[in-house]
């Protein structure tokens, strides 16, 4: 099976809902950020803050690259700004499925506003830095083969899934 690439905005639900997905599919999940946490000892905070985003961003397409390599990932929930640099969005395209989770910045500031692990939105008005994050980033994931906001049934979500996967297999 080709790998389910998640992207959105941070706080978009990437993780939650990849592990509902792998749970539900019976399929290995990861998580690119805490792979590259496993990776450095450090924090994706501390990585930021110690190194500056440019070289976050060389790690994070280098975990990708290991990860399109092996072939134990299932699903694969993507920090926020993967798709948007290097080739890593074509790259995903290429690879397998890539879903992109739609969700609302006022929905996004509600989830997020207590947590200070987010080194892109640390001291920042949040609603104005996520609204700006998506004007940027959009370009991108809109490149995503699927596209689910926060109006997707679970359920459907997963059987939309399911027969995007069948109809990629049926035309290789």
């Amino acid at each position: 099976m080709k790998p389910i690439f998640l992207i959105g905005l941070p706080g978009s639900g990437k993780s939650i809902f990849g592990k509902s997905l792998a749970a539900t599919l019976d399929l290995n999940h990861v998580d690119l950020d805490q792979v590259i946490e496993s990776k450095t000892n450090k924090s994706i905070d501390a990585l930021f803050e110690i190194h500056g985003e440019a070289y976050f961003r060389e790690i994070e397409k280098n975990a990708l690259q290991e990860l399109l390599e092996k072939s134990s990932t299932d699903i694969l929930s993507c920090g926020g700004g993967t798709p948007c640099f290097y080739d890593n969005m074509s790259r995903m395209n290429v690879a397998g499925l890539t879903i992109f989770l739609d969700i609302p910045v006022s929905t996004i500031v509600k989830r997020i506003a207590e947590n200070h692990d987010r080194p892109l939105l640390k001291n920042k008005n949040l609603e104005k830095k996520i609204t700006q994050l998506r004007v940027e980033r959009l370009q991108y994931y809109h490149q995503a083969q699927l596209i689910f906001n926060e109006t997707h049934d679970p359920i459907e979500s997963v059987g939309e899934i399911q027969s995007f996967l069948k109809i990629q297999s049926k035309g290789q």
